[in-house]
């Protein structure tokens, strides 16, 4: 199918998330590309017209979308407009998250035609699932948005993995800390999607705020972002054992 333009909608911590949405968009091929920062999306709404596509990518927290991605998913608005959902997962689960995602892109007027969890390396873990996306994860990528733009104009029934009323939210005790490393130039405090660095002195991290997304650890220029302590080490030894074996990449369609 000659598709003429996909709106690429999405949110990527440590950067797992936008390989898989470029390797999608390779798949379908359209004549135009843009890309939607859900966490820069404020009041504006945007609409997507029925002709085009849509492309959702959300990273999985807790078996959960974060809840500021559900709030700026909500401002995106279609018109029975083909949507494909994916979340991206660091190999534990991703549990109502896809769900979740896809009755948020339903309510707001999309046609969800495929959908997929992909996996990834983990953002607070990084042992468990080392170096994924692979080249045979991003293939696999790429060949589901091949298959997905087959059904762009069918309204069949699509079900995907997960319960509602949705799992609980629990926020990870784990929080970046700020070494002195760092020269105040103040890029995770402008990228932080929930505003949890302070505006006067970034090396402050609002606990009550920080989601734990680890964006900050990923773009600091000076890498003076860290995890550490007695109780990370804790922790990951525990998730290390208990997630070690690489978890298959999970993809349906409608009408499957």
């Amino acid at each position: 199918m000659n598709l003429q333009r996909i709106h690429l909608a999405y949110f990527s911590a440590t950067g797992t998330t936008a390989r898989y949405m470029q390797a999608i968009s390779k798949g379908i091929d359209a004549a135009q590309t843009n890309t939607i920062k859900l966490s820069e999306i404020k009041d504006d709404t945007i609409t997507i017209p029925a002709n085009e596509l849509i492309v959702f990518g959300i990273p999985v927290f807790s078996g959960r979308i974060p809840q500021f991605a559900q709030k700026a998913i909500q401002r995106i608005k279609g018109n029975n407009t083909p949507a494909i959902i994916t979340c991206i997962y660091g190999n534990r689960d991703f549990d109502d998250a896809l769900l979740e995602l896809k009755n948020l892109a339903q309510a707001n007027g999309f046609n969800v035609v495929s959908a997929a969890a992909f996996v990834a390396q983990h953002s607070i873990f990084p042992k468990v699932a080392k170096g994924r996306p692979h080249a045979a994860d991003l293939a696999q990528a790429a060949q589901f948005g091949v298959r997905s733009i087959q059904n762009l104009h069918t309204n069949a029934p699509i079900t995907i993995k997960g319960s509602y009323p949705y799992r609980a939210i629990k926020p990870v005790p784990l929080r970046p800390t700020t070494t002195k490393q760092c020269n105040n130039c103040g890029s995770c405090m402008k990228q932080c999607p929930v505003q949890a660095m302070h505006p006067d002195n970034p090396k402050k991290i609002d606990k009550k705020k920080c989601i734990s997304c680890m964006h900050c650890i990923s773009i600091c220029p000076k890498q003076a972002k860290k995890l550490g302590g007695l109780l990370y080490w804790i922790a990951s030894q525990k998730f290390n054992r208990n997630f070690a074996m690489s978890r298959e990449n999970y993809i349906v369609y409608q009408a499957d």
